[in-house]
């Protein structure tokens, strides 16, 4: 079974979560502010990130899964220690733009589908 999505509401408006990280930056421990991004939000960003030809009248969908992440990442980062613009993120070390998108990941979609 996929676990039940929770979400909190005050004033009429969804509340936003956010989740802190720890990350190490000159030897000092230091935080990045996640926050889930809405449904529009993603969805622009998918359709950013995506590209349709047309082949023989069948439509080919290419999707640029390095920029849909750093889109998602740019979207997602509401405060770090290191240049969170789009270049500052295309910057970053492979290991810590994963670390920061599995983190993510885990954090904004937290269902699993429990297999037999």
């Amino acid at each position: 079974m996929d676990k039940i999505p929770e979400m909190k509401i005050e004033g009429g408006k969804v509340v936003e979560e956010t989740m802190s990280l720890d990350i190490v930056v000159n030897d000092e421990t230091q935080q990045v502010v996640l926050r889930k991004l809405s449904s529009g939000v993603r969805g622009k960003i998918r359709s950013l990130c995506t590209k349709t030809r047309y082949l023989a009248g069948q439509p080919s969908v290419d999707i640029n899964d390095a920029e849909f992440e750093i889109q998602l990442l740019h979207a997602a980062i509401v405060s770090a220690p290191f240049p969170h613009d789009l270049e500052g993120i295309r910057n970053l070390p492979s290991e810590v733009a994963d670390y920061l998108m599995s983190s993510w990941a885990d954090f904004s979609m937290p269902s699993e589908t429990k297999k037999d």
